[in-house]
C-alpha cells in the first residue's frame, strides 16, 4: 500500500508487484534523464558563479557561457548512461526490495534515491583507490587529491563531498520517481491503480 492511500475496500485486492513494476516502467525512464539534466544545469550554475569570482581555471564565464549548448550537451552525453546505469543496477533492485516489504513512499524513494546517488560515485572512487597502480600525483585548489598514486586524506574529503552533492541530487531524483509513480502529478487519485 502506498503513503496516503486508503486501506483496500472488502473484497479489493492489493495492486500485485507485476502491476506496480508496469507502474514503474514510466518513471524509470524519465527521472534519470531529469536527474541528467538537473546535474548538468547545477553545475552550470556553480561554474557561472566560480567564474563570476573569478575563482575557476579555465575559461572565464563570458567565454564559457557561449559554449553552453555544447557543455549541456556533453554533460548529458556522460550524464545520461551513467543516470540510467544507476537506476538500472541499483534503483531497480531497490524498488524491488521496497515494494516486496510493502515500504513504498516518498520518504524511502527520496532515502534510496540518495543511497543510490552517494554509492554511485563513492564506489568507483574507492574502487579506484584500492586497485590504482600509478605512481604520480595530483591536486586542485590547494588540495593534494593524490600523493604518488595514494589518495590523501584532502582526496578523500572532497570524494566525500561531492559524494553528499550527488546524494542530494539522487534525492531529488527520488522525489520526482516518487511523483511519476505515486500518479497524484497525472491529476488522478492513488486509489485509481
Amino acid at each position: 500500500m502506498t503513503q496516503g492511500a486508503s486501506p483496500p475496500l472488502v473484497g479489493e485486492r492489493p495492486p500485485t508487484m507485476r502491476a506496480k513494476i508496469r507502474r514503474a516502467l514510466i518513471p524509470f525512464a524519465v527521472a534519470p534523464a531529469l536527474i541528467a539534466l538537473i546535474a548538468v544545469l547545477a553545475v552550470c550554475v556553480v561554474l557561472a558563479f566560480a567564474a563570476a569570482l573569478d575563482e575557476a581555471p579555465g575559461p572565464s564565464w563570458a567565454e564559457a557561457s557561449g559554449n553552453f549548448g555544447q557543455i549541456l550537451a556533453m554533460g548529458l552525453i556522460y550524464g545520461l548512461p551513467g543516470t540510467y546505469a544507476c537506476a538500472l543496477l541499483l534503483g531497480v533492485p531497490a524498488f524491488l526490495l521496497v515494494s516486496w516489504l510493502g515500504r513504498e513512499s516518498l520518504a524511502s524513494a527520496i532515502f534510496a534515491g540518495a543511497c543510490i546517488a552517494f554509492l554511485a560515485h563513492l564506489l568507483p572512487v574507492i574502487f579506484d583507490a584500492m586497485t590504482a597502480t600509478r605512481t604520480g600525483s595530483f591536486g586542485s585548489n590547494g588540495c593534494m587529491i593524490v600523493l604518488d598514486g595514494v589518495r590523501t586524506d584532502c582526496g578523500w574529503w572532497r570524494a566525500l563531498r561531492v559524494a553528499f552533492i550527488f546524494a542530494a541530487i539522487g534525492a531529488l531524483g527520488g522525489a520526482i520517481f516518487w511523483r511519476l509513480y505515486d500518479g497524484r502529478s497525472a491529476g488522478r487519485s492513488p486509489d485509481a491503480r
